[in-house]
């Protein structure tokens, strides 16, 4: 399988990315109403004709929290596509305070939201993605390696700069 994302959708808030059932989200500044529309748009056009699909957002260090109505975007989003979306790995690499934060404020979001979608707040993309495998089951068996998700979450990083 090619680690190549295919690029959907690309502003000044975001880039969103494929790779096999994976939709891998880069946020780039504070994720916009437009960029989390886009976002839902990617992922119900990508969980057609699939078992499932999972989503990776990557919020690097210094991007500040969503406002409330990008947070109610998401999270129906979340609510809209399950079954289909097997998970939601939130990943903000770093060990720092800023990080920690980030990853504590993204939990606290899924979990006062009660979505149905599982989620789960990540340091490392490797560890996101070895989650997000295994919640797609004997699936995951024809999908992107852990490697393969890791090169292409660092190809749109690339992009993104």
């Amino acid at each position: 399988m090619t680690t190549t994302p295919k690029v959907v959708y690309q502003s000044a808030s975001c880039l969103i990315g494929t790779l096999g059932s994976f939709v891998l989200v880069l946020w780039r500044a504070h994720m916009d109403v437009e960029g989390a529309r886009q976002q839902e748009q990617a992922l119900i056009r990508h969980a057609k004709g699939r078992s499932g699909v999972a989503l990776l957002p990557y919020v690097p260090v210094g991007v500040g929290a969503p406002s409330s109505e990008v947070r109610a975007i998401l999270n129906a989003t979340m609510n809209k596509l399950s079954p289909p979306l097997v998970g939601v790995a939130v990943t903000t690499e770093g060990a720092g305070f800023h990080a920690a934060m980030v990853r504590s404020v993204a939990l606290a979001i899924s979990n006062l939201a009660r979505t149905k979608a599982p989620s789960r707040s990540f340091g490392h993309v490797a560890e996101a993605a070895v989650w997000l495998r295994e919640r797609m089951g004997p699936q995951a068996q024809d999908e992107p390696t852990v490697d393969e998700i890791v090169q292409a979450m660092d190809q749109l990083r690339r992009l993104s700069r």
